[in-house]
């Protein structure tokens, strides 16, 4: 459910989903809206899909700013520390990188970014996430309820490299 963010194979934390709330980088209304909520902590949807343990993936989403300007993507947790890397959505730069992994982000037009990761996965249950974020290193504050980013087009592939985008169902 690789546009379908509200579907029960994302799991929402403190989050609701808008669905279909923008045009999406394939200019169709297909771009969800993920909106905050007002509690402190993580603020996040995670896919109910997972990666190989001990395999490099790269996961990719496009993402694009609203009042929210800054979102986290992760592989999850190992008991160490997340697989994760911030991304700053208005002036398309990668932020913090956290437990090895490389990332990237590329403008891909009409404020729309697609924000790579890429590293191995190290828990027993991989999944991607993709959390709001108040800045770099911020994923846990105080939600006001209202502040959003956009998404859209999530991907995670076994390999060091991300594949052309393609719709799953």
């Amino acid at each position: 459910y690789s546009e379908e963010f509200e579907n029960s194979q994302w799991t929402k934390s403190n989050i609701t989903i808008a669905q279909n709330s923008i045009i999406s980088p394939n200019g169709n209304r297909t771009g969800d809206k993920i909106i905050e909520g007002t509690n402190n902590g993580l603020k996040y949807i995670s896919s109910s899909s997972s990666g190989t343990v001990g395999i490099i993936h790269t996961a990719s989403i496009y993402l694009k700013a609203n009042t929210r300007t800054w979102a986290y993507l992760t592989f999850g947790y190992d008991g160490s520390g997340d697989r994760a890397a911030y991304f700053d959505l208005i002036n398309g730069v990668v932020g913090n990188l956290e437990g090895g992994v490389t990332a990237s982000i590329v403008a891909t037009g009409n404020g729309w970014y697609r924000c790579t990761i890429t590293g191995t996965m190290l828990n027993n249950a991989p999944r991607l996430g993709v959390l709001t974020a108040t800045g770099n290193g911020i994923r846990s504050y105080l939600g006001d309820g209202i502040s959003s980013i956009y998404a859209w087009g999530a991907q995670l592939v076994k390999g060091t490299e991300p594949k052309p985008y393609q719709l799953t169902t």
